[in-house]
């Protein structure tokens, strides 16, 4: 057992813990009886786990089912109110903090709201997490707990605002050894306060923003509910403001992460990845320093087309400045780093030079006269900062009920930043946007720094999307978004696979794939995609700053729109084959085959043009498309082919065009219902307890 940095500034003598303790330590059980009190559970149960106490790795904490634990006082100096993961424990000798009927939540099923009077409740006390860790700290497993905030917000009067319910606590600048590791939870439930409420959507604020907060190293959530994120804040300085509703944040890494057979509910993102400033690995200090080289004291790692900081004499020009100096989108002048690609490095005599990456426009910067400070420093990465992420057989919902109220829908995973992605046999569902009139994208690519330079080294890559069954989602937005002058845009949003991906009839989805920017090594291959108003693809920017090569559009059955792939000349080496791209607009592509008349796009000889939906020979077109966003109305396998259909074993591989359902339905455990809204906590609803 490894008792972690802070420990010192525990100056309170451990309190007498009521908590009974029974067997040797390291495979011992304490077992918590319910007082009657929630401050005194939760103060006896905070007593148990403290570094000192006396807990060790391979211990066990049974908490009474029913209980709520709210820790008050409980910290140094009685400052927090938080129960905190203090020692750092290994994956094969984790501490484990269960539920006493954890036998009445079969292992490998989803918890759900009916199952909380088996669970105990860790609550949170006033604006402070429900639990919170020590740096280093990690090897907690979780069984059979719900988390939830604190009761401030009682009849919709709340006073404060949590940022984050569970909190691995590993900030956006820390050392990858100071990371939190080997936590699983496993049949829990992460929600706000309000959600405990019997009727929850009635209640028109939140007490939280963040669910899960999950950086860290080998991180696990499966068969568990993380829910009610939505609606305005309740309290603090920002009342009145939309929550930053968010089932699960990863910001600063590291991975491996799994997430499994998950009900994931939130209104702005279910899931979000990136986004915030980021520390390099390896840095160096210059000499001899130009506007394009200079000799760096360290070069481990680097090599011809590594992305590096640099640290600038002065901060970039305002993008209101006149002349070569200028840079798009700077912040007014206040970025203090610059951002190059390396052209050569000597290891030898660290003699490094490059080129500045771009802006949005298409600008070099910084400017010639703008150079790198001198020792300054210089700084990259050897590795993606988040890393390894396994998504499968979970729940996306967004609430019909929160489409008003909770400000605009961003995304149901908003990817700023993710390598190695498997996102497989999930289902998604969700409501039109009240805001912005659009059902929620998600993005599988989207790379982008919005920190001023400080994350140039923002990527996703290697992604694979397969086999996922799509209600509620409007588009999906690749690329790599480089307006600050930041990320690599070569390389950023590459190498990603979308494949098998079922995405229901939704007349107001503007283009399948949209606001393309800088997609690199992409293959869409055997999608039905069901409805677009504009096109098929549609770019984010001038073709001089968001040029994509190398993409693959095969096997998939979608609707042409009026554009097809617009602009043709956006993808350079766009491969199309083996699809039908349905004509229904009368653009006269069907008929003549030409870039004439299929707006710069020249349908292979193995694209499939039908004039009409129904030429498609879906086995049965009106019930597949009377589908709503939440998995109603109609059997997804209506859109199956029939023997008769012109797509019927004519895809590249010889089976069907399109998606193939035997494969869907297995990637999702079996066939689903036809309808999930019969599904308690499902959609739509809650069925808090």
């Amino acid at each position: 057992m490894i008792f972690l940095l802070l420990a010192f500034l525990w100056l309170a003598s451990p309190a007498e813990a009521a908590c009974s303790f029974s067997g040797s330590h390291g495979s011992g059980i304490y077992t918590c009886t319910d007082s009657g009190n929630s401050v005194t559970n939760g103060n006896d149960f905070a007593a148990v786990i403290r570094f000192d106490s006396g807990i060790n790795c391979g211990d066990t904490v049974v908490l009474a089912a029913g209980a709520i634990y709210e820790p008050v006082g409980v910290g140094p100096n009685g400052g927090i109110n938080s129960f905190t993961g203090w020692l750092s424990c290994s994956a094969n000798t984790p501490i484990t903090i269960k539920s006493s009927k954890l036998a009445s939540l079969p292992a490998g099923r989803r918890v759900t709201y009916t199952d909380v009077p088996n669970m105990a409740i860790l609550q949170g006390h006033s604006a402070d997490y429900t639990w919170v860790y020590s740096p280093r700290a990690g090897g907690y497993i979780f069984q059979g707990i719900v988390f939830q905030t604190g009761n401030g917000n009682v009849s919709g009067g709340g006073n404060f605002e949590v940022p984050n319910i569970v909190f691995h606590n590993y900030t956006d600048s820390g050392a990858p050894a100071d990371a939190v590791h080997d936590n699983v939870y496993d049949r829990v439930i992460i929600r706000p306060w309000e959600e405990s409420q019997p009727n929850p959507d009635t209640i028109t604020v939140r007490s939280a923003h963040f669910g899960l907060r999950m950086d860290g190293v080998n991180i696990t959530v499966k068969n568990s509910t993380i829910d009610g994120f939505c609606c305005m804040i309740a309290g603090g300085g920002e009342v009145g403001h939309p929550t930053q509703s968010t089932g699960i944040v990863i910001t600063s890494g590291l991975g491996p992460f799994t997430i499994t057979n998950n009900f994931i509910g939130a209104y702005g993102w279910n899931i979000l990845t990136g986004g915030s400033l980021s520390a390099p690995t390896n840095t160096a200090t210059l000499t001899s320093v130009t506007n394009t080289s200079a000799t760096f004291s360290n070069t481990t790692g680097l090599s011809t087309g590594s992305i590096v900081r640099f640290l600038m004499a002065a901060p970039l020009a305002n993008d209101s400045d006149p002349g070569p100096n200028t840079c798009k989108g700077n912040f007014g002048g206040r970025v203090p780093y610059g951002v190059g690609k390396l052209t050569s490095v000597n290891s030898g005599t660290g003699a490094v030079t490059w080129t500045w990456l771009c802006n949005g426009s298409g600008t070099m910067c910084p400017g010639p006269k703008e150079n790198p400070a001198s020792p300054g420093e210089a700084g990259w990465r050897t590795a993606p900062r988040i890393n390894n992420i396994t998504v499968t057989r979970n729940t996306f919902n967004k609430r019909s009920i929160w489409s008003t109220g909770s400000g605009q829908t961003k995304s149901f995973w908003e990817m700023k930043e993710g390598s190695n992605v498997l996102f497989e046999g999930n289902i998604l569902t969700g409501p039109i946007d009240g805001t912005s009139g659009q059902y929620a994208p998600i993005n599988n690519s989207f790379a982008t720094d919005q920190g001023g330079n400080n994350n140039p080294w923002a990527e996703s890559r290697n992604n694979i999307f397969r086999s996922n069954l799509m209600y509620g989602v409007g588009a999906v937005f690749p690329g790599a978004y480089n307006s600050y002058c930041v990320v690599d845009t070569a390389n950023a949003a590459s190498n990603v696979t979308w494949t098998n991906n079922l995405m229901f009839s939704r007349s107001n989805r503007n283009a399948f794939l949209t606001s393309i920017q800088h997609i690199h090594n992409h293959v869409y291959t055997h999608n039905t995609v069901r409805g677009a108003t504009n096109a098929i693809t549609k770019d984010g920017c001038g073709p001089r700053a968001c040029i994509s090569n190398n993409v693959t559009f095969r096997d998939n059955i979608v609707d042409g729109a009026s554009n097809y792939f617009n602009p043709i000349n956006v993808i350079s080496g766009l491969v199309t084959d083996h699809n039908m791209v349905v004509d229904n607009n009368g653009t006269g592509c069907a008929a003549n085959r030409d870039a004439g008349h299929c707006n710069g796009w020249t349908p292979a000889a193995t694209d499939q043009v039908p004039t009409s939906d129904a030429a498609v020979g879906f086995t049965n077109l009106a019930d597949g498309d009377s589908i709503n966003g939440f998995g109603s109305g109609g059997n997804y396998h209506s859109y199956k082919l029939t023997p008769g259909s012109p797509g019927h074993n004519a895809a590249s591989d010889g089976t069907d065009i399109g998606v193939n359902f035997e494969l869907l339905d297995a990637a999702l455990g079996g066939p689903t219902p036809s309808g999930l809204s019969g599904v308690s906590g499902i959609v739509g609803k809650s069925s808090a307890q």
